[in-house]
């Protein structure tokens, strides 16, 4: 089917973007499936259609593997003809936990996640407990498998905490999710996956706000994951970039750590072209911004050493 698929679509008039991001669905959890991995649909169309907010156009599809099947799904995707998105130096050295990939033949990106931010247990637990409750939901004429109603919902709210600071489409999504029934099985199901998932103290606030009590963990946090997904939440958009260099920083190999260094002091034209595609191409231009990026860095690191200091005091 991979194949029958790909080929008709470069065989005929070029897809819409709609009809793209459905097919592409389909496309990719049957992809999945033909190399032995364990996936699930997340976010998008099911969202609307389980009444969790309103319809919304997507230019991609997010795919969420066992993480151990994470490197096969990728490499499947590559050998099907997707070339994994541009990104900037950064986002290669700095843990991440999905890669996109585009297609020339496609109007939408592919998003493979290993895990989700915001659950806090292992990703492999929270993987199973999000497979043990999954729904087939159909796609282009195709059985595909997607977290249940109590599930969405949390990935829902996760997502849309991240950036509800910088983004009124995530404060939007978040007042629908907020609007949408549950009936009590529901509202219990949500409090015993936020155990499951360790991801009652990340959404402490929207738990509250459902009218859904919240459980003990039932399985510990990671102390990293959760110091993570603490400093994150307590930076906006100005200060997320320098989070991550000071991280990617941390992370690198000892032999690695000059070279990050330097790119976070002085990118190169290409990666900063990708931070400002507008950007004129005269050196001049160039360097002024690079000068102007690297005075916000420092002036955020204040608010990045203060977030990480709050996030180990509450250990």
């Amino acid at each position: 089917m991979c194949e029958s698929i790909n080929r008709m679509v470069r065989q005929s008039v070029r897809l819409s973007t709609s009809e793209g991001v459905d097919l592409a669905n389909a496309w990719v959890a049957r992809l999945a499936h033909s190399v032995g991995a364990r996936a699930l649909l997340i976010k998008g169309a099911a969202l609307h259609r389980l009444q969790l907010r309103q319809p919304r156009a997507s230019s991609d599809v997010d795919i969420l593997v066992l993480p151990g099947d994470f490197a096969k799904v990728c490499q499947a995707l590559i050998g099907a003809g997707w070339q994994e998105r541009r990104v900037s130096f950064l986002l290669k050295a700095a843990p991440n936990h999905s890669r996109s990939f585009i297609h020339a033949d496609w109007p939408c990106d592919i998003d493979v996640h290993s895990h989700y931010p915001g659950f806090l247990a292992d990703p492999n637990t929270v993987f199973d407990t999000l497979w043990a409750r999954a729904k087939i939901e159909r796609f282009a004429a195709q059985d595909c498998l997607r977290p249940d109603r109590p599930s969405s919902a949390l990935i829902l709210a996760l997502h849309s905490l991240r950036s509800t600071e910088d983004s009124a489409r995530h404060r939007q999504e978040l007042s629908e999710l907020y609007e949408a029934p549950f009936t009590p099985a529901e509202h219990a199901a949500i409090g015993m996956l936020a155990a499951l998932t360790a991801s009652a103290e990340p959404l402490d606030a929207v738990l509250t706000t459902l009218g859904v009590d919240a459980l003990p963990p039932s399985v510990p946090a990671g102390r990293p994951i959760r110091e993570a997904w603490r400093i994150q939440v307590g930076l906006d958009g100005s200060t997320m970039g320098t989070y991550r260099w000071v991280q990617a920083l941390r992370t690198a190999p000892l032999a690695q750590k000059p070279t990050v260094l330097w790119r976070a002091i002085w990118p190169t034209d290409e990666d900063l072209l990708l931070i400002r595609p507008g950007l004129p191409l005269n050196p001049r231009a160039r360097n002024a911004a690079r000068r102007q990026r690297l005075l916000k860095g420092i002036a955020a690191l204040p608010r990045v050493v203060q977030a990480a200091w709050k996030s180990r005091r509450q250990r």
